[in-house]
């Protein structure tokens, strides 16, 4: 079993699940961005690329990774 360990994505869920008015979501995005070695939070396709290449029968020798798809913000 494999997995994909997400950094932060641009989705609508600081606003519309955590109810963050816009200026607080773009504060907390500049915040996360500072953090990331790359200076940018992932879009969604930065993780499915992931998720499919993992589920993928031509990556069958990968097995009990954990992938981290996060600009480098858990090295930073």
């Amino acid at each position: 079993m494999n997995a994909v360990a997400s950094g932060p994505v641009e989705t609508a869920f600081l606003r519309e699940r955590m109810g963050l008015t816009e200026e607080q979501s773009n504060k907390v995005k500049e915040q996360e961005s500072q953090m990331i070695p790359l200076g940018r939070r992932g879009e969604t396709d930065d993780v499915a690329r992931w998720i499919v290449n993992l589920a993928d029968s031509e990556s069958g020798c990968i097995t009990g990774q954990i992938i981290g798809v996060d600009g480098g913000l858990v090295i930073s």
